[in-house]
């Protein structure tokens, strides 16, 4: 009687578990919605043969103490299931009884995680060829259980920002669109959400949908780690660049359910979206704060070089209704550099080789006819490099949309990223149309009038606004051409773990200004130099040290917004080095940045690096020092050159650049340019060896760190 109970109970204890799941893959055989996959009939077919193996069992005389684990087990995992459906935000009782679903792993999420946050949460793997749904969430946090953006102390602002994905050959693919624009509200809103997706139901908490979109990405048909890059731009100006990581696999469908169906409820129960694995490789921002942002301006293009690991460098552009990206073998890219950069020697020096004694500076004194010579050459270079360029983008019919787009003058931003290894002269770019083969070029007659004419200041003229009236004959050169004297330019460098970029450096008290110079003889000039910065501020503004050893107590016991170094540099093997104070003083390399623990805070000054007649401060070499500045020493950036530069050339632009920067108040950016047209109005054009490593708004002023109530 006993046993026969029994029997019954787990008859009727297994019956309704297994016609509940019946149901829902019944469920799933009816027509599919959306982006839905109904489960075989297969699957049915076995579970009914189940339950009748199951049926037979339960009257059978030997099952004994088997059947009792089997009712535990049935109804544990029923159990489980409920808690599973009450404890996740995820998935409701309306995911547990609709059995129509997306195909396994269909969503992939990759999320912008907490500030210093640079890591993932679960692995994942997708499989080969098919398409998947790639979520990007915006904001401080990923987890579902925690609160969308709070800025309390702020007013509520919203965001525009722009997400662009990029891909790599053979690896993840994007099908459909690539750039998604929207706003991003900094407060909770009390609007109801709105669902950017096809599909969303039961896979994402809807009050997340307003920090989430998705993009359609196709896995590529090898397994393996595969990657996609995310770009954030917020007006145009890269905010964030991010690698995405995603494990292709190729499993039998079998075990790959069987394997999610164990990670799945743990995921669940932890409150852990899957997120595809991810690294930042550059980032002027941790946080999507609009105060901290909007000074970032609005950039005509945004560029941003990366190695891929492989011997090549892809270049990604973005600008209003234009996004490319090409790739370039290594050395390809390498000698196209190096050619501009030699074709700078040789306007600076009369050789194309690096600097080195006995070399003699060609522009002691103005000489209309060599400034015209050496223009020509630096423009059918710098118009050869464009071409070489721009081919890899865009069709010929897109050549006149793009140089429209910066025909007129505008910021232009190219990201540096983490351990950047090559640094495009984009001052040298020249994209007025040139026939490079002609017999003979001459220089633009208007820019010879603007140049004589006293009162004239180039930057305001046609030649420099995008409406020189030579523009488009093919013989004539027209200094216009060039980025470096158009544009306002910026090359940003990643910022370190854990912080932002500075845009305004805070003076209330005035603007400081900390020099270090070298005091060998061979510097003849320097006195009036110093004169002429210390006339730029006011008395307590001037901090200045001339021995090496009183580099430490500069850099950490003075509150500067300017760094300047006056030096030689030099080479210790591979090491590059500044010599500040007498010949024979040791050298400065970036690792004492460290020792010294120079690690500035507020504010974060801006460092200008005027090294005079040494080869070791080009970025071929330098660009690690350099960048120590930013990384370690937590500086805005730093102004340094793309070849050395000779006494005369480095007094003039760094005492014309600073009274822009200090006394105007103007965005660093605009100030380097127009310092470049001060030299060329007097017969100079190598303002153009000086490279901006910082975001091209950075200005002096109030600051943003809290907005003005």
């Amino acid at each position: 009687m006993m046993h026969a109970s029994l029997s019954d109970l787990l008859l009727w204890g297994g019956v309704p578990f297994l016609g509940l799941w019946a149901g829902r893959l019944l469920w799933a055989e009816t027509p599919p919605r959306d982006e839905v996959q109904p489960r075989s009939f297969g699957s049915f077919f076995f579970l009914v043969l189940g339950l009748g193996a199951y049926m037979g069992l339960m009257r059978a005389d030997w099952l004994g103490p088997y059947g009792i684990g089997l009712f535990c087990g049935f109804f544990s995992k029923l159990l489980s299931t409920f808690v599973q459906v009450a404890a996740s935000d995820v998935r409701g009782r309306e995911w547990f009884l609709d059995g129509r679903q997306l195909r396994p792993m269909r969503t992939v999420m990759a999320g912008i995680p907490p500030p210093g946050s640079e890591g993932t949460t679960m692995p994942l793997w997708i499989r080969p060829g098919d398409t998947y749904k790639l979520w990007i969430e915006l904001g401080p946090s990923v987890r579902p259980d925690e609160q969308p953006i709070s800025t309390s102390s702020y007013p509520k602002s919203v965001i525009q920002l722009k997400v662009a994905l990029f891909t790599f050959a053979n690896e993840l693919q994007v099908s459909g669109a690539d750039v998604s624009e929207f706003d991003l509200e900094t407060t909770e809103s009390e609007s109801p959400p709105r669902d950017r997706t096809a599909s969303s139901r039961g896979l994402v908490p809807s009050r997340l949908l307003d920090k989430r979109v998705a993009f359609l990405v196709k896995a590529p048909a090898r397994a393996g780690k595969h990657r996609i890059r995310c770009n954030v731009y917020f007006n145009n100006a890269l905010v964030q660049s991010r690698l995405i990581y995603v494990r292709v696999r190729r499993l039998p469908l079998m075990i790959e359910r069987f394997l999610r169906s164990i990670a799945d409820p743990l995921r669940e129960l932890s409150h852990r979206p899957r997120m595809a694995a991810s690294r930042i490789d550059f980032s002027l921002s941790r946080t999507l704060d609009p105060h901290q942002l909007e000074p970032l301006g609005s950039p005509r293009l945004s560029m941003i070089l990366n190695d891929n690991e492989d011997g090549t460098h892809t270049l990604r552009l973005l600008g209003n209704n234009f996004k490319a990206d090409a790739s370039f073998d290594g050395m390809e890219l390498q000698d196209l550099t190096d050619g501009l950069r030699g074709v700078l020697r040789q306007t600076a020096w009369g050789s194309r080789e690096p600097w080195k004694a006995g070399f003699q500076y060609r522009y002691a004194d103005l000489n209309i006819e060599k400034l015209e010579s050496d223009l020509t050459t630096l423009a059918v270079k710098g118009y050869r490099f464009f071409d070489n360029i721009i081919n890899r983008f865009i069709d010929a019919d897109e050549i006149k949309e793009f140089t429209d787009l910066m025909k007129e003058p505008g910021l232009v931003q190219l990201a540096l990223k983490h351990s950047a290894s090559l640094v495009l002269p984009a001052a040298m770019i020249y994209d007025y149309p040139l026939d490079t083969g002609a017999p003979r070029l001459r220089l633009c007659n208007l820019f010879r009038a603007n140049m004589s004419s006293k009162d004239t200041f180039l930057g305001d003229t046609p030649c420099f606004r995008g409406s020189c009236p030579n523009r488009d004959d093919l013989e004539v050169v027209c200094p216009g051409g060039f980025w470096g004297f158009r544009h306002s330019l910026g090359m940003p460098l990643s910022v370190a773990k854990g912080t932002s970029a500075p845009l305004v450096l805070e003076c209330a008290s005035g603007p400081h200004l900390a020099i270090a110079v070298s005091t060998d003889p061979q510097f003849t000039m320097r006195a009036q130099h110093e004169i002429a910065l210390k006339r730029l501020l006011a008395d307590d503004g001037w901090h200045y040290c001339a021995t090496r050893n009183s580099v430490p107590h500069l850099l950490t016991n003075t509150s500067v917004h300017v760094v300047y170094f006056y030096c030689h540099g030099g080479m210790s093997g591979s090491t590059p080095f500044l010599l500040v104070g007498q010949p024979g003083e040791a050298g400065i390399t970036r690792d004492n940045l460290r020792s010294w623990k120079v690690n500035w805070v507020k504010p974060r000054p801006l460092v200008f690096i005027n090294g005079c007649h040494t080869a070791a401060l080009e970025p071929k070499t330098a660009l690690n020092f350099v960048s120590g500045f930013v990384e370690t020493a937590k500086a805005a950036g730093v102004i340094g050159t793309e070849i050395t530069v000779f006494e005369p050339l480095a007094s003039a632009f760094a005492e014309d650049c600073l009274r822009r920067f200090i006394q105007r108040g103007d965005e660093i950016g605009k100030a380097v340019r127009d310092a470049r047209l001060t030299l060329l109005k007097a017969g100079n054009p190598l303002g153009l060896v000086y490279i901006p490593y910082v975001v091209p708004t950075l200005r002096l002023g109030d600051s943003v760190d809290k907005p003005e109530s």
